[in-house]
This record gives C-alpha cells, structure tokens and sequence, in this order.
C-alpha cells in the first residue's frame, strides 16, 4: 500500500533521502520540522544553509569526503558509511550506490538506471525555439499532469523518411519486439523498438527528430534551476500490422530512492517526466 503523506512511514522515507544526500540526521530533523514536514522545503532550507559552509575553509575530512574515487567504473564519494554516485557531465552527486563496510570493503548496489543516470546529460539548445512549440501551453500541461500535442511536430516528408529508415533497422534485425522487455506476453504489446544513439550521427532522419524535441525540452523551465535530462539513448517504435501499445514499465525508472533523488534535481515530482525519449511512427 503507498505511504500517506505526513505518515510516520512517508516522513521516515523523506528523512532517509535527504540523510543519503549527504546531510546530517539532526539537521534534516529540524529542517523538516521547519518545513512542516515538507521534504522539498527542507531541502531547499538545508541546500541555503551548507551553501556558507562551501566558502569556508575545509577541513582535511572535508576534504576526504569530497574527493572522488572509482568504484567498477563508476565515480564515488564517501560519505559516512554510504556510497555517493557522482556525475562529472552535471557537476552533482546523484543518488546513493552502495556502502562500506567496518572491514574497508565495499557493498555497491547499481542497476541499469543508475547506469542510465550516470550517462544522462542536459539536453541541447537550439538558438531558436523550434518551429510550432508553444512553449508556455507545454509548461501548462506538464504543471497540471496532462499530456500535450506537438501540432506540425514533423512534416510527411520527415515522417517518411524516419519511417524508410526503421524499415531498414528492422531488415538488419535491429528494430525488434524482442528488444522491449514487455512484449506480447505480458500486457499484449506487440510494437517492435530500437534503442538508437542520440549522440550518433545516423540514422540521419531519426535523429534529426529526437534532436528537435530534445532542443524543445531544452526551453522549458525546471523550478530550483533544475532540468530535465537527457539520457543516452532514445527509443523509436513502430506500429503497424496490428501491432499496438499497451501500457508498460521497461522504460520506467523503478526504485524509490531514484524517484526520490531524481526529485532533488529537478525541485520536483517529475516522477515519469523522466523516461527516455521515444519516438513512434505509425
């Protein structure tokens, strides 16, 4: 059963994730009771007091705390007894990874969207809004959870030609249902997907439609000066002899603990704001 906000159980969890940020047990305390047990508020209030601590000099166990170290490839802090992932592409610490233990070793506990995150970088403005995104209506519909229509997202042409391009991807094997983790089986999806690149250069046409609405995201406003991410890759999809969508979680980010942090960075419940981009042509 979910949590009742303001239970016992809901302020226990938001103590917890703003102790794994880094933040001491006494001093989250306060700040919750501060903020009426808001945890946004008391993150807000804990971020204003350590910003002075920053500009004071640090101590050598500062110092040690900061430092980073490499841990199966992935960057480190220590941090008491936790293990603190941190993204160099955005200059922050991401969520905790795993612990020490009393004997020196380590406990690290990643899974693929850990994986995903420490890939994930702001996305790429254009110098102009794109052509058609009104984006203040965009702004309004996210504010109030609901979805909102990109009209004239992409001409026929376009479409056309991103479709002969997954025609071709799904001749070499590379656009599959085989490739989504709920298929047929579970929940009757039938599409088939391809996970592509947003960094590569082909396909040309795919790209080129992933690159306009990540310069569109781009735009958009994120309260505390935060944003929206973009991850490594993009998923394209097609649907067509009889193959169908159904409502799935292979895409999702699973794990309450980065829900929460994903928070943090943003300012917000950006909850499944934070999938990766999907393309679909029907």
């Amino acid at each position: 059963e979910a949590e009742e906000e303001g239970s016992p159980e809901a302020q226990d969890s938001d103590a917890q994730w703003l102790e794994d940020m880094g933040f001491e047990e006494s001093d989250v305390a306060a700040a919750l009771a501060e903020a009426g047990g808001n945890p946004d508020e008391a993150l807000s209030t804990l971020r204003k007091r350590a910003a002075p601590a920053c500009n004071e000099a640090e101590s050598p166990e500062t110092k040690r705390s900061k430092a980073t170290f490499e841990v199966e490839g992935l960057p480190c802090r220590a941090v008491g007894s936790r293990l603190i992932l941190h993204l160099p592409r955005l200059g922050v610490d991401g969520p905790p990874v795993g612990k020490t233990r009393k004997d020196g070793s380590m406990l690290l506990e990643v899974d693929e969207w850990i994986r995903e995150l420490f890939d994930a970088a702001p996305p790429r403005a254009e110098p102009s809004s794109p052509d058609g995104f009104d984006v203040s209506a965009a702004v309004e519909a996210l504010s109030a959870e609901r979805p909102w229509l990109w009209q004239g997202f992409a001409t026929q042409q376009e479409v056309m030609q991103a479709a002969a391009e997954l025609d071709g991807l799904r001749e070499r094997g590379v656009l599959k249902a085989a490739n989504a983790d709920t298929t047929g089986a579970q929940k009757a999806r039938s599409d088939r997907v391809a996970f592509l690149e947003l960094d590569d250069d082909k396909p040309q046409h795919c790209l080129r439609l992933f690159r306009r609405m990540e310069a569109a995201v781009a735009t958009l406003p994120w309260s505390e000066g935060g944003q929206l991410l973009r991850p490594k890759f993009g998923m394209a999809a097609v649907y067509d002899k009889g193959g169908s969508y159904a409502p799935h979680r292979d895409n999702e980010r699973t794990g309450q603990s980065l829900r929460q942090w994903v928070r943090q960075l943003s300012g917000s419940h950006c909850g499944d704001l934070c999938q990766s981009y999907r393309l679909r042509v029907r």
